[in-house]
Formats: structure tokens, C-alpha cells, sequence
């Protein structure tokens, strides 16, 4: 703590991150009440000392545009097949906010909407099977 001395009474002042409680300087605790810290209602609030730090949740996701991490979290739709509708043969990508789907390798989009609805790409029918058919018997 910095006391000054030279004042009647002598005045005492708690650094930065601490308080005064009583006599003693205790260490700020901004994540005790939510409206001392920034921190998203879907991120973890960090104590630190001083100051303290917010991380987004598991299954969510910073936002590109936040302030700091964890000031603004979105829920990531791909780690829950219940959240998001890319078909088991596609490959989901997180985007804040929201999520895309995209078939993966060997399948083909069969649904105007990308990678909803994925069908077995027939490799034989559109000679993409890297078979030389000049030796057919």
C-alpha cells in the first residue's frame, strides 16, 4: 500500500487491482459480480490480480468482432449434431455466427443448400476412377 505521511490524519492508498478492507489491501475480485467485468454470459470470468481475463465456454466460439476474447461468444453449432444439419458425410465449419457444410471427398451435393444432403459419387459413371478403359476385355 503507499501511505502518505504528510497529511493529518496520514491518508493510505491500495495499488491497482487491491482495496482497502479494514487496515488491509485485498486483492480486487472483479469476477464476483458480473457487472465488474465485460465477460459474455457464455465465458468464463478469470480472476487475476490485478484485473482478470474472460474465456468463451466449451462449444462456443469468440466473436471476430469483440473487444477482447470472451466479451462476446457464440455457440458453436458444429460440435453438437443436433444444432446444425450437415449430413454424417459432410464436413461442418464454425463461422460466427452460424456454421456451413460442405460435402466431403466421394460424396456429391444432391440439395440446394450445401452439404445437407450428400449421395455416394459414382466414381465408374463419371470416369473419375483413374481406370484405363482402352484395356477392357
Amino acid at each position: 500500500e503507499f501511505c502518505d505521511s504528510t497529511q493529518i490524519p496520514p491518508t493510505c492508498d491500495c495499488p491497482s487491482g487491491f482495496f482497502r478492507l479494514g487496515p488491509h489491501c485485498r486483492p480486487d475480485n472483479e469476477c464476483e459480480v458480473s457487472s465488474r467485468n465485460n465477460c459474455d454470459v457464455n465465458a468464463h470470468c478469470i480472476d487475476l490480480v490485478p484485473g482478470y481475463e474472460c474465456r468463451c465456454k466449451d462449444g462456443w466460439l469468440d466473436a471476430p468482432d469483440a473487444d477482447a476474447p470472451g466479451t462476446k461468444c457464440f455457440e458453436n453449432e458444429c460440435e453438437n449434431f443436433d444444432r446444425n444439419n450437415c449430413d454424417v458425410n459432410a464436413d461442418c465449419t464454425a463461422l460466427v455466427p452460424g456454421y456451413e457444410c460442405s460435402c466431403q471427398d466421394g460424396w456429391l451435393d444432391a440439395a440446394d443448400v450445401p452439404g445437407t444432403s450428400c449421395v455416394d459419387k459414382n466414381e465408374c459413371s463419371t470416369g473419375d476412377d483413374n481406370w484405363d478403359r482402352s484395356t477392357q476385355l
